[in-house]
């Protein structure tokens, strides 16, 4: 049963998260670049290497082709966390963070176009429901926002139907 204590523990420290980055964008990043805060984050990743060094001294004797891949990790992450900021920088917490939560969705995709996986009813439908329910977070009745949010939908069925059913 550890596994679920394990499980809802990351959830629950990125929400943590995305509310510390919610007020830092907010207080002192309002009118700013993010990137400033997204450099700030980096470095303090810095300070995890020590552990790293002791209880993995492995992990600094990686190949080439590993390290190309970290960097390139590296480097996504990076710039996802900087999409995500100037998100939060846009708008509110609760609304910015379900759209990180459609990461499974693209999953999916990549598992299926690169490693040639096959997608079951359930996690196709699972990933409809992710799509749905963040819609439906993102709405706001009466503001130009829920003609965008409907039309992104609508599309999104659109293309779906056509998946499905082709001419």
């Amino acid at each position: 049963m550890a596994w679920l204590f394990f499980a809802f523990s990351g959830p629950v420290l990125w929400a943590i998260s995305t509310h510390f980055d919610k007020y830092l964008v907010e207080r002192y990043f309002k009118h700013n670049d993010v990137a400033v805060l997204l450099v700030f984050t980096a470095l303090m990743g810095l300070l995890t290497l020590p552990f790293i060094a002791y209880y993995g001294r492995t992990v600094f004797e990686p190949s080439a082709a590993s390290l190309a891949l970290i960097v390139l990790s590296g480097i996504l992450y990076m710039g996802a966390t900087l999409f995500y900021l100037h998100a939060l920088q846009s708008d509110e917490a609760s609304v910015v963070a379900p759209f990180f939560q459609t990461v499974p969705l693209f999953g999916y995709v990549l598992a299926y176009f690169v490693l040639g996986e096959r997608l079951s009813r359930l996690q196709v439908t699972g990933g409809l429901l992710i799509v749905a329910g963040t819609l439906i977070v993102s709405l706001r009745f009466g503001s130009t926002r829920t003609s965008s949010s409907c039309a992104l939908f609508c599309s999104c069925c659109a293309a779906d139907w056509r998946r499905r059913f082709p001419a």
